[in-house]
C-alpha cells in the first residue's frame, strides 16, 4: 500500500509539472515566440531515450514498452531533438496512460530516401482503449479530450496533442491517428529531414528492443547523477521525485556554495 501512494503522488506530480509546461509552451506558440533549434541528431539514440523515460511509469501502469529503430536510419539527421523528443514523449505518455496491463511499441521507420534527404515516420502503437470516429478529428484542438470522463479519469490539460499539432507545423512535418475502439491506437509523426553526413554505422539488430519493466522508484547506479539547487525545499523535493520518474538519480543542494562543495566531492 505504502509503495502504491508513493507512485500515485510521484505521478501525480508529473501530471502537474507537464500541465505547466504544457501550458508555458502555448503560450509561447500563441505568441509565435517557439522557435526550433535544429541540431545533428542520432534517431536510434533519441528514440532510446524516450523509451527510457518512460520506462519507470510503463512499469507503474504494468505496461511492456518496446522500441524499434530501422536499420536505415543507423545515422544523424538534422533535426530539433528537443521538440520531436516533446511529440514523442506525448504520444507515448498518452498510450501508456489508456493501455493499463497492455503494450506500447515505439517505432522509427525510414519511409524514402533521396540523395541526403531521407523521409522518416516517428510511431507509437498501443492495444489500449482506442478513440471513437466522432472524437479523432477533435484531438488536436485546443482542450480537446475524448470525453468529460475521460478527463475526470485521467487528467491532462487538453493541450498536449495541440502543442503536438504545432511543433509539427513548425517542422514541415504531418500528424496522423489511426484508432479502433477496444483494439488500439497508433499516433505517428512524419518528418522530411537533411542527412548530416553518409558515414556508415554498425547496424544494430533489427529485432524489437525491451524496455524491461522494473520496480518503479529503483534507480541504477549506472545512470548520472543530477545536481538540485533551490534555495526552496519543496522545490527541490519535486525535482527530485521528477527525475526519479525519469529513472534519474539526483542530489540537492540549497545554495551555491553548498552545490559547489557537493560537486568538487563528486557527491
Amino acid at each position: 500500500e505504502i509503495a502504491s501512494c508513493l507512485v500515485g503522488s510521484e505521478m501525480c506530480i508529473r501530471d502537474r509539472l507537464r500541465i505547466l509546461n504544457d501550458i508555458l509552451d502555448w503560450s509561447k506558440i500563441e505568441e509565435g515566440k517557439l522557435e526550433l533549434a535544429q541540431q545533428p541528431s542520432c534517431v536510434e539514440k533519441l528514440v532510446r531515450e524516450v523509451a527510457n523515460t518512460y520506462s519507470h511509469v510503463a512499469s507503474a501502469n504494468c505496461v511492456t514498452l518496446k522500441y524499434y529503430v530501422d536499420i536505415q536510419l543507423k545515422l544523424d539527421l538534422l533535426v530539433d531533438p528537443l521538440r520531436l523528443t516533446q511529440v514523442l514523449n506525448n504520444f507515448v505518455s498518452n498510450s501508456i496512460k489508456f493501455s493499463e496491463n497492455g503494450q506500447v511499441e515505439i517505432r522509427a521507420e525510414l519511409m524514402a530516401r533521396k540523395e541526403d534527404i531521407v523521409r522518416v515516420r516517428f510511431s507509437v502503437t498501443d492495444n489500449g482503449i482506442g478513440i471513437p470516429p466522432g472524437i479523432r478529428n477533435k484531438l488536436f484542438e485546443r482542450y480537446a479530450q475524448g470525453s468529460a470522463k475521460t478527463a475526470r479519469m485521467y487528467g491532462g490539460t487538453g493541450l498536449g496533442l495541440a502543442i503536438c499539432d504545432r511543433l509539427a507545423d513548425l517542422m514541415n512535418g504531418t500528424i496522423e491517428v489511426e484508432s479502433e475502439q477496444g483494439v488500439g491506437s497508433t499516433f505517428s509523426i512524419t518528418l522530411t529531414l537533411p542527412i548530416v553526413d553518409n558515414v556508415i554505422k554498425p547496424q544494430l539488430d533489427e529485432s524489437l528492443n525491451v524496455v524491461v519493466p522494473t520496480d518503479f522508484g529503483i534507480v541504477s547506479s549506472e545512470v548520472p547523477q543530477i545536481l538540485i539547487v533551490d534555495d526552496n525545499p519543496t522545490n527541490r523535493r519535486l525535482l527530485e521525485l521528477q527525475l526519479k520518474i525519469l529513472g534519474l538519480r539526483s542530489n540537492s543542494a540549497e545554495d551555491g556554495k553548498q552545490a559547489l562543495s557537493l560537486w568538487r566531492t563528486g557527491n
